[in-house]
């Protein structure tokens, strides 16, 4: 069930696209509906006895202050329970599948095959993007079958993260080789995304990538990358912004006048969170004010949103968290990220084999990715969010079998 929902996350959109089915039980959902009444079923027959949930409380803590700072905000006017049931609904399942994840207790091998159903289903959503951009010609951002073309970016940079893991841990040639063959793809789909935050992600990726390589690699890296800049670069440039690419190039150069949506976003939400003292204005209430925020907003894109009566996020998990959930939120929230990524780097510096080292690498990769892509993006109702951070997390007490040195099994 755990590897279904992993695949068919990036497949969000398949019913509506293929079937034209408009239902909020997407596949993925499909999954953690039937992982939950497994893991349900599981403890009527086991108890609950062996059940681990104090090291993710502060996680707990956060949406159980929200839940209850949004009781309080319902005596308050306008306060609209629609949105909150709705919101309420998608984070209990998200926090379902993550304590089902965290409570698994995976091997690392049944680790390794969770997010290699993620990477293939990733794929497959690539394999969608080309084919609408090569045969009916779809030259903007696109998300292919996922909802939103920021989540193909972080989903892609994840991808292309755990194929590099695999290459560099896979001894035998087929296997390297389709890992290869993969990672190629997913990159040249990638700037169809059009994704600056995605591109950030990326250059932290091969970033750590290459902090993390032996001295031999990070030597070759630098001669290659040296050659292309010295020879092949500048003596095709104008060959560069081929296929997609020009999608994220004219992105990249959007005139600098032109200020980002995200902005006033922010600061009309500050200040709706500074009106309530920044004890949180509950689950889903700032979309419920989001008209009665932005009612003079001059941007475009927000004037066009407040026109139809529609709303959008915060654009920020950081931001929501504080507006939201309150500044209790968001203190639990940053104090959980900050122990767990304490926690991975000492992995990483008592790590005794190549095998140990490269995972807890590989997991600390994730983490930042989900850290950094929060800046610019609202996650909580977002299931490859919930994956990714139930995975990097996860690792820190995953299973390693037949080891040499029984020290390498570095659990906490």
């Amino acid at each position: 069930m755990l590897c279904g929902f992993a695949l068919t996350i990036p497949f969000e959109l398949a019913l509506e696209v293929f079937f034209g089915i408009d239902t909020q039980l997407k596949l993925f959902r499909i999954f953690v509906l039937a992982a939950l009444t497994g893991f349900g079923v599981k403890l009527l027959y086991g108890g609950f006895r062996n059940l681990k949930f104090w090291d993710d409380l502060p996680l707990y803590a956060v949406f159980t202050y929200g839940l209850l700072i949004s009781f309080y905000q319902m005596f308050h006017p306008g306060f609209l329970q629609p949105i909150f049931n709705s919101d309420l609904i998608q984070i209990l399942l998200n926090l379902g599948i993550f304590f089902v994840i965290k409570n698994a207790k995976l091997t690392l091998e049944q680790w390794n095959k969770i997010l290699w159903f993620l990477t293939i289903g990733v794929f497959g959503n690539c394999l969608f993007i080309f084919y609408q951009f090569t045969v009916f010609r779809i030259f903007g951002r696109d998300g292919g079958l996922m909802d939103n073309p920021n989540y193909v970016s972080l989903s892609i940079v994840v991808a292309a993260a755990f194929l590099f893991y695999r290459i560099s841990n896979t001894k035998k040639w087929l296997p390297k080789l389709i890992s290869i063959g993969m990672l190629l793809f997913i990159l040249f789909v990638f700037p169809s995304t059009g994704s600056r935050t995605g591109l950030l992600l990326l250059v932290v990726m091969l970033l750590l990538l290459f902090i993390f390589a032996n001295i031999r690699t990070k030597i070759i890296a630098v001669g290659v990358v040296g050659l292309l800049s010295l020879f092949w670069i500048p003596q095709n440039l104008d060959k560069l912004n081929v296929g997609a690419s020009f999608v994220l190039t004219k992105r990249i150069s959007k005139k600098v006048g032109e200020e980002d949506v995200r902005i006033p976003i922010w600061k009309g939400a500050l200040n709706a969170g500074a009106d309530a003292y920044f004890i949180g204005l509950g689950i889903g209430q700032f979309k419920s004010k989001f008209t009665k925020i932005f009612h003079d907003e001059h941007h475009p894109t927000i004037l066009k949103v407040v026109d139809r009566g529609f709303f959008l996020s915060t654009h920020s998990d950081y931001v929501s968290l504080l507006v939201v959930y309150g500044i209790v939120g968001l203190f639990l929230y940053l104090f959980y990220i900050t122990k767990i990524v304490v926690y991975l780097l000492k992995k990483i510096k008592v790590s005794k084999t190549k095998k140990v080292l490269r995972f807890y690498q590989l997991n600390f990769i994730l983490l930042v990715c989900i850290i950094i892509f929060g800046i610019g993006s609202e996650n909580f109702l977002s299931p490859i969010y919930w994956i990714l951070l139930a995975m990097s997390t996860s690792s820190l007490s995953v299973i390693f079998r037949n080891q040499k040195n029984p020290k390498a099994q570095l659990t906490t």
